[in-house]
């Protein structure tokens, strides 16, 4: 689990190590200014002013308080809910260096937020028309069709769009619509 995990947000454009040793986990949070610890509630968490998240089997709320008074700032179950493991992740790193819970100085952080985006990498003629196109749509109110064959980076220049556009503090939402059938994409997308 620990490894699916791990791949999982490398995907999701978060840099991650993992351990299964609590003293090695010590060592390295000593070490690396990790943004972020996400823990088992077996575990016992260093306190080195690093944030954490525990994940849990058990889902009883004695469990959850016991794990919020310790100094976590999410506590959720398994199995993993992704959405919601991500949507922590990105609370917690954007706002550790303003939170007072953890005992020790905060450290400095790893990067400047979670969902780093990737620059558009090249310089043809063709990219970088598409850098200017970002440049133009994203001052507008105007909705935004990115059309392209796999992997040509669709969903890169939404981040983008995304950054440079005036909704920039609002969170970015990614949907997969090809998982959602057709009959029920206004309902999923807009509510019932």
């Amino acid at each position: 689990m620990r490894n699916t995990l791990r791949e999982r947000l490398e995907f999701e454009g978060f840099s991650t190590e993992a351990v299964d040793d609590e003293i090695l986990a010590a060592q390295m949070c000593r070490k690396i200014p990790f943004d972020v610890i996400i823990s088992d509630s077996s575990m016992h968490i260093p306190d080195v002013g690093i944030p954490f998240i525990i994940l849990s089997s058990d889902n009883n709320i004695d469990s959850a308080v016991k794990a919020l008074r310790s100094g976590a700032h999410d506590f959720l179950t398994k199995p993993i809910d992704m959405n919601r493991l991500l949507h922590s992740l990105r609370s917690t790193t954007t706002n550790s260096h303003t939170d007072t819970r953890s005992k020790s100085a905060p450290r400095t952080r790893r990067r400047t937020c979670a969902g780093c985006i990737e620059p558009i990498i090249g310089k043809s003629a063709a990219i970088e028309h598409v850098r200017q196109l970002i440049d133009k749509v994203a001052r507008s109110e105007a909705r935004v069709l990115i059309t392209g064959e796999n992997g040509t980076g669709k969903e890169l220049v939404a981040r983008w769009l995304h950054e440079k556009s005036s909704r920039n503090g609002a969170p970015f939402v990614e949907v997969n619509c090809a998982a959602i059938p057709s009959e029920l994409i206004e309902s999923e997308l807009f509510g019932h």
